[in-house]
């Protein structure tokens, strides 16, 4: 049996409810905190660098590689990152190196910091920094076995900006195939560019 009476209050009762539930969500979400610190805006570059997992997501070839090193390079030498994210970047660039060239005497990595430090604040010194950069067509990349290992050279072309002058600069890097299959750098050296023509 229903009670009488009831069905005159149901609608204003159901209003006032949701009103007082509207407006205990806003007071919510006026109210609550965000720890912003150390964070850059969700869908960074840096960011999305960052959070790569370089076990379950590496670079699927040679020319992801040098796609990855040239996109970190260009953050360091650009951005203004903080020394928590330019730690952060190195290390997963040093992830792309072959073990061979972090064996080198100056490639430990406190060494490396220390340069990489030094060389971006003596770019931001001189008031330059890479604007953009050029990794060589998959189709020119020659690709060679040697001693039973696989090599590939790989010319990167980046644009360097110093006021209103841009230079272009072209860096030839020698990637291995580790025994996981994947390439990693080796070294590199100044080029002419003639490989990106």
């Amino acid at each position: 049996m229903k009670a009488k009476g009831f069905g005159k209050f149901r609608t204003p009762l159901i209003f006032t409810v949701l009103a007082v539930l509207a407006i205990s969500y806003y007071m919510y979400l006026s109210h609550r905190t965000v720890d912003n610190t150390d964070k850059m805006a969700d869908g960074s570059v840096v960011s999305e660098l960052l959070n790569r997992d370089m076990d379950l997501n590496y670079p699927s070839d040679y020319y992801e590689v040098m796609k990855y090193f040239a996109e970190i390079n260009k953050l360091w030498y650009k951005e203004e990152l903080t020394k928590d994210q330019i730690v952060g970047l190195a290390q997963h660039i040093r992830e792309l190196y072959d073990e061979e060239f972090l064996s080198k005497p100056g490639n430990d990595y406190e060494t490396y910091l220390l340069n990489l430090n030094s060389e971006i604040e003596a770019y931001r010194k001189e008031g330059r920094y890479i604007n953009d950069y050029e990794v060589q067509k998959r189709s020119t990349i020659n690709t060679v076995t040697f001693q039973g290992d696989r090599y590939a050279m790989v010319t990167v072309k980046f644009y360097v900006r110093k006021g209103k002058n841009l230079v272009i600069t072209y860096q030839k890097y020698t990637l291995r195939k580790d025994a996981d299959s994947r390439w990693k750098i080796l070294y590199w050296e100044i080029s002419d560019g003639v490989e990106m023509n």
